[in-house]
């Protein structure tokens, strides 16, 4: 991978839990965010097009298509790169840019695909009131949005979604 490129690469859509749970492990925090790029991933997972083609079709009304974004920090892209190549002492952050482009992501989700958006902040001592209204404002379509700021609570949401949508109904 690039430089600051993440070492565990996407895995397809699965119902494999253990993958799931290895891919999970091998994932590591590297201090920035990106919700913009995050979002458009989760939503090109759904689709059956490619990269990814174990989507079902959009018209597909026998399934839900769900992302759920957890975030535990403010959109930030910091670079290290200064005038002379990278000397640790130079950032520049554009948190506005990566908003938008987040919030571009949530409209078009919203309208063109009708998918069901969970978000979940966890406060760990990074995210402002704005931040958490963007991912207020990016849960639709039938999902919602959660604030915790524990670690009880983050399994407490996520255990919450799970049983939301695992709850069978009979049309008739």
């Amino acid at each position: 991978p690039e430089y600051s490129c993440p070492a565990a690469s996407v895995l397809p859509l699965t119902d494999d839990m253990t993958a799931l749970k290895d891919r999970i492990g091998e994932m590591e925090a590297n201090g920035w965010t990106f919700g913009n790029i995050g979002m458009a991933w989760g939503w090109r997972m759904l689709s059956p097009e490619v990269p990814f083609t174990e989507g079902v079709d959009w018209d597909n009304t026998a399934w839900r298509k769900v992302v759920v974004m957890m975030t535990d920090g403010d959109n930030v892209r910091s670079s290290p790169y200064g005038g002379f190549g990278i000397n640790g002492t130079h950032s520049v952050s554009s948190s506005s840019v990566l908003d938008d482009r987040l919030r571009d992501v949530c409209e078009n989700m919203d309208a063109q695909d009708n998918v069901t958006v969970y978000t979940i902040t966890f406060d760990t001592g990074g995210i402002d009131s704005t931040t958490e209204q963007l991912y207020e404002d990016c849960a639709g379509n039938g999902g919602s949005h959660k604030h915790v700021t524990t670690s009880d609570e983050l399994i407490q949401v996520f255990r919450s979604i799970a049983q939301e949508l695992s709850n069978l109904h009979i049309k008739s």
